[in-house]
């Protein structure tokens, strides 16, 4: 007798239907991300070794308060140690070893010169690899704002990473600004890549508003976070 063939199972369409409302929501989820922040492709990009090191310096601090807000009275001291915190995560995530010049809001010595130095001393024991210090503008007058990168004269590698982090600023900030050279102390204290960010102009009406904002400082320090990464990627290749 001739055996019946077995006839081939036909493939379900259930299977496929159930997956598409998860690729739906997935891809809904990528957008929305999108809409918020710029997305850095990790994938893409060169894995930091968990020995790279980054210094983040908190400008001021202590009896040294920094720029004061001219409608609120904050200090820039406060909002300079509120973007480094949200921007140390981004950077302990990626696997980058985070070193603070200072935690919390004390200085190391009532004398400028030498609470400087100090800061140079944390920056030289950390054997970084870049060096990041945060700050706030200000201005006689009220016309001037813009978050601003500043860099070393004649240091083409801090010039590079200072024009990724402004580039990430004039796309998704409110500035047209150009990374520029400045005479800081900060800028002196290694050999290795730094970089002195002026997030914007407390002296600003519209800029202070936005700055004492934890949604804006969480974006600022995205924004540090990528130019970061981006200029990492670029010096590899």
């Amino acid at each position: 007798m001739n055996k019946k063939r077995k006839q081939p199972k036909k493939r379900s369409l259930f299977i496929s239907f159930k997956i598409k409302p998860m690729v739906i929501v997935a891809l809904l989820m990528l957008f929305s991300f999108g809409l918020s922040y710029s997305i850095v492709k990790v994938s893409t990009l060169a894995q930091p070794k968990s020995q790279y090191v980054i210094v983040l310096d908190a400008g001021h601090g202590g009896l040294d308060g920094g720029s004061i807000g001219c409608t609120t009275q904050v200090k820039e001291s406060d909002l300079n140690l509120n973007v480094v915190k949200k921007l140390q995560p981004y950077l302990e995530k990626f696997g980058f070893q985070v070193v603070l010049t200072r935690k919390g809001n004390d200085n190391f010595s009532d004398n400028k010169v030498k609470d400087m130095e100090q800061r140079e001393s944390i920056i030289n024991s950390s054997t970084p690899n870049l060096v990041v210090s945060i700050h706030m503008n200000s201005f006689p007058t009220s016309d001037q704002k813009g978050a601003q990168v500043y860099y070393q004269e004649g240091a083409e590698e801090s010039q590079k990473l200072a024009t990724s982090i402004q580039k990430q600023f004039q796309e998704h900030l409110d500035t047209n600004r150009e990374a520029n050279h400045g005479d800081y102390y900060i800028l002196k204290c290694s050999k290795v890549p730094t970089v002195l960010i002026e997030c914007g102009y407390l002296s600003n009406p519209e800029d202070e508003a936005n700055l004492i904002q934890e949604e804006y400082q969480e974006k600022l320090a995205y924004q540090i976070f990528c130019g970061i990464i981006k200029y990492l990627n670029i010096r590899k290749n």
